[in-house]
């Protein structure tokens, strides 16, 4: 038998990550890394130390440096028990090495046998062929496409004490699908996470920030109830109110008393911010606390640690951003986000999931990416069109830009944008009729861009979509 090297670190932790990944469908979080790095080393559980403000406060009493034995040995037992499950032998802290080098040794000798058979095996083979069977994954009306550069900026940046990120794009581009992934890798990383949605928010509410701040406030509260079951926190936020204060302080204190008393970091996610554009005092109000947090975060002393547990994810879509007020700048603080279109590649992925990239081929994608590119809501309704419609790609791609199309209601909501914004509808004529770029008042580019129409680059439009170019061609005059 040949002799089989002790695994280093780096090889338990890649295999460690890949079962987890297997079983619980994600990898190891941070604090279960430390808790395996320990075992590795042969460090006791009552020594495993706190190295970043983004840790949960499992504090051991005898030095804050450490975390308590009781929660490592909790996060231990997770590990060990799906080790144990995946395995299929007893997996504990003591023998942990031996169980893994087996499975990568498996492992091993699955690739070794998977290499490319020589001649006479491929002759004997190709003898009696063996059927084969495409594996396709349910129809899923969420179905996500990774963008892997996109989701690992946003992983880091949610360990990052004190984060705020903005999600921004035109509609249909899968910002609240990413910010439902981010989310769930904080719950994986044992934070405390909530979603809140303005679109649940009463016109009224919008209206008035004192109203506004308070119903922000409810919202956290419910979505962190099972988190701080010792808490009365809907009495807290009245306790808050009652104070002779602004709603921005009250605010303020409410979401400091939730920090204060949290031993994790909280990710607040807050779809459809675009929704307070309409509503200028709350829109100031609102992010002008936001702005708050995030720099208070950065303070060097205790309020600074108190305001790094949280992190913050914007969702906002540009298509307000023409209702803003001149030379009334969007939010801008913090990390942007801004969702491109899907490439060729990240295409005939969703294609495969809609069963269609057999029948469409890669040249029968390209023609539909020629008339809408990468854009994955129009590429869904496309494909899902092709998939339960029965109808053609020839059908599709001819009707597509007229009323009687797919695309119909989109194009409907450009064509009114446009027409409530007469200084838009004139430059987008000159960017139809032009044969090459054309330079345009930086405002009213960044609009269009904002809205989808246009590619927009050093003041220079060009038309982002052949859609767009057929449909409006025949509308503005």
């Amino acid at each position: 038998m040949n002799y089989q090297p002790e695994l280093s670190w780096e090889e338990v932790k890649k295999l460690v990550n890949e079962i987890s990944r297997k079983v619980e469908g994600h990898y190891l979080n941070d604090m279960q890394t430390k808790v395996l790095k320990a075992a590795y080393d042969g460090i006791k559980y009552s020594r495993v130390e706190k190295t970043s403000d983004a840790d949960a406060e499992q504090v051991n009493a005898e030095n804050d440096n450490f975390y308590t034995e009781d929660h490592c040995k909790k996060v231990g037992k997770v590990i060990w028990d799906m080790l144990t499950k995946e395995l299929g032998e007893e997996v504990k802290k003591a023998n942990f090495r031996q169980p893994l080098k087996r499975h990568k040794e498996k492992q091993d000798n699955e690739k070794q046998a998977s290499l490319p058979k020589t001649r006479p095996a491929l002759m004997e083979e190709a003898k009696n062929p063996e059927p084969l069977e495409v594996q396709r994954a349910p129809l899923d009306p969420y179905f996500y496409i990774e963008r892997p550069n996109v989701e690992s900026l946003g992983y880091d940046k949610i360990r990052e004490p004190g984060a705020l990120i903005r999600i921004t794009s035109a509609q249909g581009m899968g910002k609240t699908l990413l910010l439902g992934q981010w989310l769930e890798y904080a719950k994986q990383q044992d934070y405390e996470s909530v979603k809140l949605d303005l679109n649940l928010a009463d016109r009224n509410t919008l209206t008035n920030s004192n109203t506004f701040l308070y119903w922000f406030c409810v919202q956290v509260s419910n979505d962190l109830a099972d988190a701080f079951t010792s808490l009365e926190l809907q009495s807290k936020i009245e306790e808050c109110w009652q104070n002779p204060a602004t709603a921005k302080e009250n605010c303020n204190r409410y979401i400091k008393y939730l920090l204060s008393n949290s031993e994790c970091p909280i990710v607040i996610g807050i779809d459809n911010c675009d929704l307070l554009i309409e509503f200028y005092d709350t829109y100031e109000e609102f992010f002008s606390l936001l702005r708050f947090w995030h720099d208070s975060s950065k303070q060097s002393d205790r309020v600074g640690n108190i305001w790094r547990k949280l992190r913050v994810i914007l969702v906002c879509s540009t298509q307000a951003y023409p209702n803003l007020p001149d030379n009334y700048s969007p939010f801008n603080v913090g990390v942007s986000v801004k969702l491109l279109d899907f490439n060729l590649s990240e295409v005939t992925t969703f294609a495969k999931h809609y069963e269609l990239d057999q029948q469409l081929g890669e040249d029968g994608l390209r023609r539909l990416m020629g008339l809408v590119g990468g854009h994955p809501e129009l590429i869904n309704q496309a494909l899902s069109s092709l998939k339960h419609q029965q109808t053609t790609l020839e059908k599709l791609l001819t009707l597509a830009p007229t009323e009687e199309g797919i695309y119909s209601n989109h194009l409907r909501k450009l064509l009114s944008i446009l027409q409530k914004n007469p200084q838009l509808e004139s430059a987008y004529k000159k960017v139809l009729t032009a044969n090459e770029s054309v330079r345009l008042d930086p405002e009213v580019g960044f609009k269009l861009d904002s809205i989808g129409l246009v590619k927009y680059s050093s003041h220079d439009c060009s038309s982002r979509y052949d859609l767009h170019r057929q449909y409006f061609s025949e509308r503005l005059e």
